[in-house]
């Protein structure tokens, strides 16, 4: 009798354990179940597994699965509680949850003050609250703190502020990225603007431990790269390269960049570290002890690569490729081998323990798909074609792992940024073995310090090396048709297009017809759902305002717009406003510029805007009839005398104001029963008409 073949997920123990660990995370998030209902559930879970365990003999041929739901339904609450632990709003003394009424704060620095465009800003987290007569009250919680001036401070730099802590604005509009959210994602929830008689230093940092050692030599790093490759736009990319820093990037060329889809380039991934991972293991090799290279080996290797991912940033993209590497190296050094899809499964386990909010990071995801789709679909698809001559070899290799990587970043892309570069191919095979390249000789110019008259003649090849790619980037995202856009998905179409690609890839792999039939389904779905939501954005009729200081009011009718604006006519073609378009699926506006003080009032929708003394352009007259009321700049007696003569059913409330008013005029329209629209806590308004 033959035996059953062996279930492919049987050798790997965390592809098993990943889906309802994960699972677990998305569902505490999405649904904040209780801590008791999860322990109870925990509980009841594993006294399940102890009663399947004793029948295991009895239950296994007739109810296969009655040992293995509750297994993963503990792994599934392992996730859930994970997510509970690194909650930090759970805890009552927590920033979010603490009223605006504090005299200060206590702070201490996490990261050292950074420069934007108009003010310096760094990380902190709250220690305690400065209450009244000076009682101090213990606080958590991470902060943003931004400084007029340049200030002489540094991470684990301790600070009295006396300053309110504002809420992070609420900065998305339909279409575009919220940065709100972004933060709250980080664990941020509050920031301060600070002058210079508004903090002081109470104690300085005195850390000289690894992690303070590593600041310091990434300093150090910095500024070799900026003396020996004398190209701002140069030494930019140079530091992006080498540890990630992307604050002297030049802005123009990082959008050539991500138009032509070689923003991994740029970003700290597998690439850079899979490089270093060949330098170090080629420096073992000149170990010739084989009792010695079986541990110096491992151990070398693994220290390089972690400084290394210390040194970028240990972002969620760096660490999966640290984790994967060593547990390739450890695997080497033990003499065992461990499928690629079990230790990508397992550095995926080990990070959403480490920080469950990295399961939300496009850059976390679109690094984990990439690996997912080489591992899955290069090697087959390099074998279809089998060249002969070496560096026609070579070429077809780097063109099928470039290939092999789109199979599921593809969804993603189209997702999160709505297009799609045509001449991906081209540009990565030339900027992927180029930026090795570059990589390898900025190692170098770091090693060769002590050398000055080399660095200079090595910092001159880079220089020129760097911009030639750097031209050939933004020659090809000049070129016509380089990238196709907008390409509108939603979420559910990102599924259903992930479906598609997952079956047809597994169509030319395995040829089967069950495969087939799954991507004919897809594509059925994924074709309807595109046309339903195309024929609904085709009857929408919508009056939205934007979330901005300034007036952006759209009245949507089908495919066709009218914009409000105060400001000149070319902030329409500003991005985020064009990205807003792009999400109503718009081909057709008319702009009407408004003054600052303009007010103006639309009789079909019944929709006034004032800003400043409307007493000057509008009588009050309690016959004028109006149903949505958008705000500008006004004083509060304004504001009363509007609310009070037009008795609108809602009010809009721009972020002109100030916080401490815009609270105010809130508290006002709810004693008259109005319904208030904040922008700063809830973000653009959109009504169907």
């Amino acid at each position: 009798m033959k035996n059953p073949s062996v279930p492919v997920w049987k050798p790997m123990p965390f592809l098993r354990v990943l889906p309802p660990f994960t699972g677990g995370i998305l569902l505490q998030h999405y649904f904040e179940l209780s801590e008791q209902f999860i322990l109870f559930a925990f509980l009841l879970s594993i006294c399940l597994y102890i009663t399947s365990s004793l029948f295991a003999e009895y239950l296994r041929f007739r109810f296969p699965l009655i040992k293995s739901l509750p297994l993963l339904t503990t792994v599934l609450l392992a996730g859930m509680f994970t997510r509970i632990v690194h909650e930090e709003t759970s805890n009552k003394n927590h920033i979010s949850h603490q009223p605006e009424t504090a005299q200060g704060y206590l702070v201490k620095l996490t990261s050292d003050p950074e420069q934007k465009r108009k003010t310096y800003k760094a990380e902190a987290t709250i220690q305690y609250y400065i209450r009244e007569r000076k009682n101090l009250e213990a606080g958590t919680g991470k902060i943003l703190l931004y400084f007029k001036e340049k200030p002489e401070l540094k991470t684990d730099d301790q600070l009295l502020v006396y300053a309110s802590l504002e809420p992070i604005a609420h900065t998305g509009n339909p279409g575009n990225f919220n940065y709100r959210d972004y933060l709250n994602s980080q664990g941020i929830y509050r920031q301060a603007f600070l002058d210079q008689t508004q903090f002081k230093r109470i104690s300085e940092s005195r850390q000289r431990g690894l992690l303070y050692s590593l600041a310091c030599f990434r300093l150090y790093l910095l500024q070799q790269i900026k003396t020996y490759i004398p190209d701002r736009s140069s030494y930019g990319l140079a530091e992006a390269l080498l540890i990630g820093y992307k604050n002297d990037l030049d802005p123009t060329v990082t959008a050539a960049y991500s138009n032509t889809g070689t923003m991994h380039v740029i970003a700290i991934s597998g690439l850079h570290l899979g490089i270093l991972y060949a330098i170090l293991e080629m420096l073992t090799n000149l170990i010739r002890s084989k009792k010695w290279n079986r541990w110096l080996r491992p151990i070398f290797i693994l220290t390089g690569l972690w400084i290394f991912s210390w040194l970028a940033g240990a972002n969620p993209s760096v660490l999966r490729s640290a984790v994967m590497f060593s547990g390739f190296v450890l695997a080497k050094a033990l003499n065992r081998n461990s499928p690629s899809p079990n230790t990508l499964c397992a550095a995926a386990f080990l990070l959403f323990c480490y920080e469950p909010n990295w399961i939300f990071d496009t850059g976390c995801q679109l690094s984990f798909a990439a690996v997912a789709g080489i591992q899955w679909t290069w090697k087959p698809l390099y074998t279809y074609y089998a060249p002969r001559n070496y560096w026609l070899d070579q070429l077809w290799k780097m063109t099928s792992v470039t290939l092999a990587a789109q199979v599921f970043t593809l969804p993603l892309c189209l997702y999160y940024f709505h297009q799609f570069p045509t001449y991906f191919l081209i540009t990565n095979l030339v900027a992927v073995p180029l930026s090795s390249l570059l990589l390898i000789g900025i190692l170098i110019l770091c090693i060769a310090t002590p050398l000055p008259w080399a660095c200079v003649k090595i910092g001159w090849l880079l220089n020129y090396g760097i911009a030639f790619m750097n031209q050939f980037v933004t020659w090809m995202d000049q070129l016509p048709g380089a990238t196709i856009q907008p390409i509108m998905i939603d979420y559910w179409g990102m599924c259903f297009l992930f479906g598609l690609m997952t079956s047809t890839c597994a169509v030319f792999l395995y040829r089967s017809k069950g495969w087939c039939l799954s991507a004919i389904v897809f594509a059925t779905i994924f074709a309807f759902h595109s046309a339903s939501i195309s024929f609904l954005f085709s009857q929408q009729h919508k009056l939205v305002v934007a979330n901005n200081r300034k007036l952006h009011l759209f009245l949507i009718e089908g495919d066709r717009a009218v914009v409000w604006a105060q400001e000149d006519s070319g902030y329409y073609y500003h991005q985020n406003m064009k990205q807003m378009l792009q999400h109503f699926r718009v081909k057709d506006t008319v702009f009407l510029p408004v003054s600052d003080s303009g007010n103006f009032y639309i009789p079909a929708i019944k929709t006034a805007f004032f800003s400043g003394d409307f007493r000057k352009t509008i009588k009050p007259d309690p016959s004028f009839e109006i149903e949505t009321l958008v705000l500008g700049k006004a004083t509060e007696k304004q504001v009363a005398a509007l609310l009070e003569t037009y008795r609108p059913k809602q009010l809009i409330v721009l972020n002109s104001n100030n916080l401490e008013k815009t609270r105010r005029i809130e508290a006002l329209s709810k004693k008259i029963n109005i319904n208030c629209w904040l922008m700063v806590d809830k973000g653009a308004f959109e009504k169907r008409l």
